[in-house]
């Protein structure tokens, strides 16, 4: 764990309030957006705001170029970290609460330029600190937020080096989700470890075609999708979900699967070595919006256009990347590469067996 400097602000009415937080429900993370300054110069700007200025402003944890961390605020106390006057995204506002400053806890990051990328040091501290956090929480790297993420990026482009550049993004959060688990994701041809039959507490069928993810949640990230009908021994039970391999749960819900406990012979479970996943669009549901790859939510005010399935009598793309909560990358031929909202509700279809019968498949 990074070595922690607690120097707390005092209390007041801007920047440390001492209203105790409802519950953690994220870690945020900031930039300065004053390239070059330290933790320790951060924090005491926080405190002069004390005197009256009229600004309200804090976080919990100051992050300075060479990872040293300084803590202004005690972690069950509200930060005034994420105000909007122009109000909260739709994610953060069903994910976190109608104002997001009383569940998250916030970092904020030392940077060397207006660009914005974290320095080098910095950046290891803040996977480190995220992840430590996370933990003691009970989250996962699904819970991390981006500034921007909360408030909109035509609001705020905090941190503005991860807000625009959405791969740095993904593998920060990537890593933090590393630095929590001990390991990295699956390898492409989707191998996987298959721990001895003696450890195996029953068995499983599926009723249907099913996410097996990489913990016991639907927060967890997908690392492949079990076909109907498919066996696998359960080496674990746990908040109603099963452990099918090394790292690999399935939802034990009964209308998904059937269990039996413990048979004489369990069943080897079979790995999917094709590991590509197409999305289907349905002539007959309709067009979808497409986002670009920087949007903070697939919220319509972030469409860049339509694809238009009913046109060609149904469209079929590989996926380009799983981004979790049935947010996918595809390439299209009007808009390149874009993201779409495919949840079941919607009438898209999902499969990593290669796309079947469907019609049109896009590259």
């Amino acid at each position: 764990m990074v070595n922690i400097k607690q120097d707390f602000l005092t209390l007041n009415n801007w920047s440390r309030p001492g209203t105790k937080l409802i519950k953690v429900k994220g870690i945020v993370i900031h930039w300065y957006g004053n390239p070059g300054t330290t933790a320790q110069a951060n924090r005491n700007y926080w405190e002069s705001l004390k005197d009256g200025r009229g600004t309200y402003a804090s976080a919990h944890f100051c992050i300075s170029p060479d990872g040293s961390v300084v803590q202004a605020l005690p972690e069950q106390e509200m930060a005034y970290q994420v105000g909007s006057a122009k109000g909260y995204t739709q994610n953060a506002l069903n994910k976190l609460s109608s104002y997001p400053n009383n569940c998250v806890i916030g970092i904020e990051n030392a940077h060397p330029d207006w660009n914005g990328k974290f320095y080098e040091a910095d950046y290891a501290a803040c996977v480190e600190l995220a992840a430590h956090l996370l933990k003691k929480y009970g989250l996962t790297h699904n819970d991390l937020w981006r500034h921007s993420d909360i408030v909109g990026a035509a609001y705020k482009d905090c941190p503005r080096y991860y807000t625009k550049n959405q791969s740095e993004w993904d593998k920060l959060k990537e890593d933090v989700r590393q630095k929590m688990t001990g390991t990295s994701t699956g390898s492409p041809n989707g191998s996987y470890t298959i721990p001895p039959f003696s450890e195996a507490i029953g068995t499983l069928k599926t009723k249907m075609e099913m996410n097996i993810r990489s913990g016991p949640g639907t927060t967890y990230a997908i690392t492949r999708v079990a076909a109907k009908g498919s066996g696998h021994s359960v080496y674990e039970s746990r908040d109603g979900w099963y452990r099918v391999s090394s790292g690999e749960w399935i939802s034990g819900k009964s209308q998904y699967v059937q269990f039996s406990r413990k048979s004489s012979e369990p069943v080897k479970p079979a790995v999917n070595t094709d590991h590509h996943q197409y999305v289907y669009f349905p002539a007959d549901q309709g067009t979808w919006r497409v986002y670009p790859l920087s949007a903070p939510t697939l919220q319509a005010q972030y469409s860049i256009g339509s694809i238009n399935p009913p046109q060609f009598g149904g469209l079929t793309y590989a996926v380009k990347k799983d981004r979790g909560d049935w947010d996918y990358e595809i390439e299209t031929g009007a808009f390149g590469r874009v993201r779409v909202y495919c949840h079941p509700d919607t009438g898209a279809k999902v499969s990593w067996s290669g796309p079947g019968n469907w019609p049109n498949v896009q590259p």
